[in-house]
């Protein structure tokens, strides 16, 4: 998922039809994929692709607090302040709305959330509980609180009739 040879092609292609593509790095933690690693790619992928935004994937959860802190600084230095860099990580671990709020405090400009009942476990963390802490910490949150707890409540009350977790 990062031999960007076999992706920088359908970046451009997208590109061209009009698409505002990002690029997507998947983190992986092992030695072979340090911060440098990751701030060379994104770097890679807004020159060969002329993508408009990085996203670090965290599909399986697997940043800490205490990477995120070095791994954010390292890609944003890389890719310049006008490149957006965006954060999607998923609770398997439970620490992703911890991961994105240090993110956000280290530079990340958008974190990928989901709404609560749909929200933690396997998928990101609730953009409510991620919207609220953002805001007690004194960021601004552009988010319509009224229209998300409708959203929230719609599968809430679906969940219930289906028989499904929330």
């Amino acid at each position: 998922l990062a031999d960007l040879d076999n992706i920088i092609p359908q970046l451009r292609h997208a590109k061209a039809l009009g698409v505002r593509p990002i690029g997507a790095l998947v983190f992986c933690e092992s030695p072979v994929h340090p911060d440098s690693l990751y701030a060379t790619k994104a770097r890679e992928l807004v020159d060969r692709a002329g993508v408009e935004a990085i996203m670090i994937k965290d599909s399986g959860g697997l940043l800490t607090p205490d990477r995120i802190r070095t791994l954010v600084p390292a890609m944003k230095a890389s890719i310049g302040p006008d490149i957006p860099l965006q954060l999607h990580s998923h609770c398997i671990t439970g620490l992703a709305p911890l991961v994105y709020l240090e993110g956000v405090k280290h530079g990340v400009d958008q974190v990928d959330c989901a709404i609560d009942p749909l929200a933690n476990g396997p998928a990101q963390p609730a953009t409510q509980t991620i919207a609220a802490n953002l805001r007690a910490m004194g960021y601004e949150v552009d988010v319509d609180d009224a229209l998300i707890d409708e959203v929230g409540a719609h599968f809430r009350e679906v969940a219930l009739q289906e028989g499904k977790p929330l």
